[in-house]
């Protein structure tokens, strides 16, 4: 979930090429002193001083106009028209403005999609690793800090229906633990889910609840833990409901130990 956000970007590929096709159409009509200008600065990095003057407001789309009239020189797709005319003037300059703004509406476009992805990542961030850490932070120092000395009863709940644990609900790497990482009691029994995602979980020597503490290994689990259920992750989720089936999935998962059903 927190590599493949449940998003999906509003795609500019086919609203580009079709303002491609439309600056060759205005290249194919523009003035000669235009076309040949244009390709004849083709080493500029940045459009010419003599072309501020007439374009002043066409700086951005120098690298289209050189690509242009490159295109359109080839002759393979379109041919120059008669530039002399009243009409090709002025179709030139009103294509001129139309691809002016579309440019800039693409522009506001990807700035939208930029920030709606950095938006949900910091959300799904927090909601995974909670406040403290993120998905590169060592896992003792983020999710599971609070956890740090803290018996699993009052970190996790004492179960049945007493208190809810001080830890429990802050971050879901917090709530896997509860649920999924076993202890060793007193009495050298092992307690709690066995298996999740196939990996078992804090059960065994030197790692879990040890009965009494926060868990022992957390990293070493955790690194477990990622290895195991990463063979189920889901690439390219594009909505949230694909993310609901996905989290739904998943519980089921846990509830059944990591044992997977196979359909085939």
């Amino acid at each position: 979930m927190a590599k493949n956000l449940p998003i999906r970007h509003a795609d500019t590929k086919d609203s580009q090429k079709v303002v491609q096709e439309i600056e060759a159409f205005s290249a194919s009509l523009s003035p000669e002193e235009w076309f040949t200008g244009v390709r004849q600065s083709k080493n500029h990095a940045t459009l010419p001083e003599y072309f501020k003057k007439a374009y002043p407001d066409y700086e951005k789309q120098w690298e289209a106009w050189k690509k242009t009239v490159t295109r359109v020189s080839s002759g393979k797709e379109y041919t120059r028209g008669n530039p002399t005319t009243r009409k090709a003037k002025i179709a030139h300059i009103r294509l001129q403005k139309v691809t002016q703004k579309a440019h800039k509406i693409i522009e506001e476009i990807k700035k939208i999609n930029i920030t709606e992805v950095e938006k949900a990542n910091d959300t799904f961030n927090r909601v995974i690793f909670g406040d403290n850490g993120g998905a590169n932070t060592p896992i003792c120092d983020g999710p599971l800090k609070d956890l740090a000395g803290s018996k699993r009863d009052a970190a996790c709940g004492a179960g049945g229906l007493g208190s809810a644990g001080g830890a429990a609900g802050k971050n879901l790497v917090v709530d896997f633990f509860c649920l999924c990482t076993g202890r060793r009691t007193s009495d050298n029994k092992d307690e709690g889910q066995g298996s999740a995602c196939g990996i078992t979980v804090g059960v065994g020597e030197g790692l879990g609840w040890g009965g009494t503490k926060s868990p022992w290994g957390s990293t070493n689990m955790w690194g477990k833990i990622k290895e195991g259920c990463g063979q189920f992750t889901t690439s390219g989720t594009k909505s949230t409901s694909e993310a609901r089936a996905i989290l739904g999935e998943s519980l089921t998962k846990l509830t059944e130990g990591g044992k997977i059903r196979d359909d085939g």
